[in-house]
């Protein structure tokens, strides 16, 4: 990969002097929301767009009371949607993979670690040929970096059934944490998936009970960072647009 970026080691945890009130840390996180929304969709493969919100995540972290990731398993359990980040997978390049709906990325996590992926996506890029992608995967603590967790894929699967299908999203993908997704198959071996997919470190900045914030990068490579802005989901957040067309024929 041919860029280039500086990536940052954010504080765990600050003093209280370093606090700021409830309504600069309301602002700062309606700001990163905001700016995360307008560049929705849009790659990023000179990190340009990143840049713009280093400094606000930067500056909400700095004002924030941290404490270590293994502290806050209890506040990252839930669905998270993600609102800006990555969009292709398998390239790696911070292009935007034609075959993905990036409207429609969520992630379970549950407070033992397991994470669960759920995405639309198109075959061949063709937008009358939806279906639904789902990811299993692990977190584990990095014992070096209190505010790092290791994460490896284990099982992809797609969901082939109309009932499942026509679920929303968000439902979906915590419903798949619960194992109640019976219309899923298996594209991958979960051998095939772990040997493909190369662990990877996520540096959980900041969470709370609506924001989650947080930069991934191959282990070994910080300097790759990406960052995700990703907001909780809730019932009445869950609209249905967010549930996959059927494909003609089906």
């Amino acid at each position: 990969m041919k860029f280039r970026m500086s990536f940052f080691v954010l504080p765990v945890v600050v003093t209280a002097s370093a606090l700021a009130s409830p309504s600069e840390v309301a602002s700062l996180k309606a700001e990163v929301i905001e700016r995360a929304k307008a560049i929705s969709g849009r790659g990023d493969p000179d990190f340009s767009l990143q840049r713009q919100l280093d400094p606000l995540v930067r500056r909400l972290v700095e004002i924030s009371r941290g404490v270590p990731v293994a502290e806050r398993m209890h506040v990252l359990e839930g669905t998270w949607k993600q609102v800006w980040g990555p969009y292709n997978y398998r390239a790696q390049d911070r292009t935007v993979d034609p075959t993905l709906e990036t409207s429609s990325i969520y992630q379970h996590v549950r407070a033992d670690g397991s994470y669960f992926n759920a995405c639309i996506v198109y075959e061949k890029g063709d937008r009358t040929r939806p279906r639904v992608s789902l990811l299993r995967g692990k977190l584990s603590p990095v014992p070096t970096n209190a505010n790092q967790l290791r994460f490896q894929f284990t099982e992809y699967l797609k969901v082939v059934g109309e009932r499942e299908r026509q679920l929303g999203m968000p439902e979906l993908a915590a419903r798949f944490s619960r194992g109640e997704v019976k219309e899923a198959r298996t594209v991958l071996p979960g051998w095939l998936v772990r040997v493909l997919s190369s662990e990877g470190i996520l540096e959980e900045v900041y969470t709370d009970e609506t924001l989650r914030l947080l930069y991934a990068f191959p282990a070994g490579a910080p300097e790759r960072a990406h960052l995700y802005v990703m907001t909780r989901v809730t019932p009445a957040s869950t609209p249905a647009v967010e549930r996959p067309p059927l494909a003609s024929g089906d």
